[in-house]
């Protein structure tokens, strides 16, 4: 695993892809000794990037689900953010934290670079109380600023490898 050496664009953009759909792994059981997996699946790219105003607006409008929702315009820029996350002190730091056992770390740093992104957020709600407790068809806002800080959730892959399990922008 590396967590000294930075990491290339083109390895984070083959991490993002080979890695979607996969379910990180759980501990083995104990009856077979074979490696079991997680029931939510990878999703850096299919949620997280290119996704349009319209679906931005659907999840943020939907009971449960969160109340303000970012997606990188396109796999390229969130390849480039998820690139500098990773590589970033905090980066280092956790993908150590991996390699020496931890089931998983969770990466939230600063964005030097500028990434576009989609962002929605719920209007079911005001500064004082909640508009449309159901949420649903409550409208939301759509916006497209730059990212100030990015998110990371790596697990550890099989042969000591990491694999990114999520990779969002967050707006402050």
């Amino acid at each position: 695993m590396k967590f000294k050496e930075d990491y290339t664009l083109a390895e984070v953009k083959g991490m993002l892809s080979i890695y979607e759909g996969n379910r990180e792994i759980k501990e083995n059981n104990s009856l077979s000794n074979r490696l079991t997996r997680q029931d939510a699946a990878a999703h850096p790219q299919s949620e997280h990037a290119g996704a349009n105003f319209l679906n931005l607006g659907k999840r943020v409008n939907t009971i449960g689900g969160p109340r303000k929702n970012s997606t990188y315009l396109n796999q390229s820029s969130q390849a480039s953010a998820t690139m500098e996350i990773l590589n970033s002190v905090e980066g280092k730091k956790a993908r150590l934290s991996v390699y020496n056992g931890e089931p998983f770390a969770h990466i939230k740093t600063e964005l030097k670079g500028r990434y576009q992104i989609a962002h929605a957020e719920d209007l079911s709600i005001d500064s004082l109380e909640r508009k449309n407790p159901g949420r649903e068809n409550a409208g939301f806002k759509s916006t497209m600023p730059f990212a100030t800080h990015g998110f990371v959730k790596i697990v550890p892959a099989v042969g000591g490898l990491i694999q990114i399990q999520t990779s969002y922008p967050i707006v402050n």
